[in-house]
């Protein structure tokens, strides 16, 4: 019935509502999604019961037996067989508009060069708000025969220039920690922090050297293109992003628990090919030769 197929079981699956201001927004707790592995159990314990119950028919004593002990395991088995599938149910299901992941993001570059500002901004420093829940990483994998999302969270990092003149030169830090990666499942995120060698590697830095592409945008907001470099897994790999870049007006401010003035929102994306990371020694564990990532951060003023 939940009808995503998916091998581990989320305790509370994660996912997104159309947020007409705000994009795409997350929802952390949601309903208990059963996977695979839990149908395996509850058909094992199927299984064993059935067996139990045609050895126990075979006895002599079948009649006193069922009345008893035996008879009791058996019932015990089978309510237990309907309880995970009844709790699931009560927890309720996905609202009609929600997504268990974030759609495609097929922004184009622009290829007019930089022929757009935002309005309202100074120049200057502005710096990820710290602790809020909107800013986050997220790495959408293929792999184990199933597609999910690894997020990172806790992110910091300062972006640097004139919003109203996007052709001077700017810059841009982002760091992550990936011991923070989160796949929805505990046992899934022990093997991404494996994979991303988080004791020996502890930082994800996105630097961003230039914009070279901005447009206006249908909301208001730029369209941008920029070049930059991920520090991944202890190489640097130059990455080609492309995104959206919105002043955040008093409203959206308000419902973000902002409270300075002149702030922003950047929601950029890029493919990270497994071949040009050290994750091409096992690239026989994904299902997909690269790995769609985007970046959305909430920015202030400093």
């Amino acid at each position: 019935m939940q009808g995503s197929g998916n091998v581990y079981t989320d305790p509370s699956r994660g996912y997104y509502q159309p947020d007409p201001q705000l994009g795409w927004q997350y929802i952390e707790r949601g309903p208990l999604w059963l996977g695979l592995d839990v149908v395996a159990g509850l058909l094992g314990a199927a299984v064993v019961a059935f067996a139990f119950g045609a050895w126990l028919d075979r006895r002599a004593d079948a009649e006193q037996l069922r009345e008893g002990l035996a008879g009791r395991v058996i019932w015990t088995l089978g309510l237990a067989t309907l309880a995970i599938p009844i709790a699931a149910f009560v927890t309720g299901s996905l609202p009609a508009d929600a997504r268990t992941s974030l759609p495609e993001q097929t922004i184009e570059a622009p290829d007019d060069g930089i022929d757009a500002h935002l309005t309202g901004l100074p120049a200057g420093r502005y710096a990820v708000v710290e602790g809020h829940e909107r800013n986050v990483i997220i790495a959408t994998v293929s792999a184990g025969g199933e597609e999910f999302e690894a997020r990172f969270i806790g992110l910091s990092g300062v972006w640097t220039g004139d919003p109203a003149d996007l052709r001077q030169p700017m810059e841009a830090t982002i760091t992550a920690d990936p011991g923070t990666v989160d796949t929805g499942v505990s046992a899934r995120s022990n093997h991404a922090r494996e994979y991303l060698q988080a004791e020996v590697h502890d930082v994800l830095r996105l630097r961003l050297d230039a914009l070279t592409g901005a447009e206006p945008a249908e909301d208001g907001g730029l369209r941008i293109a920029a070049q930059g470099r991920l520090a991944f897994i202890g190489d640097e790999i130059p990455v080609a992003l492309t995104g959206t870049l919105t002043t955040l007006d008093a409203e959206s401010r308000a419902r973000l628990g902002i409270r300075e003035e002149h702030a922003m929102r950047i929601d950029a994306g890029f493919s990270l090919r497994i071949a040009d990371t050290k994750l091409h020694a096992d690239a026989s564990d994904f299902s997909a030769d690269a790995i769609p990532i985007r970046v959305e951060l909430i920015l202030v003023q400093q």
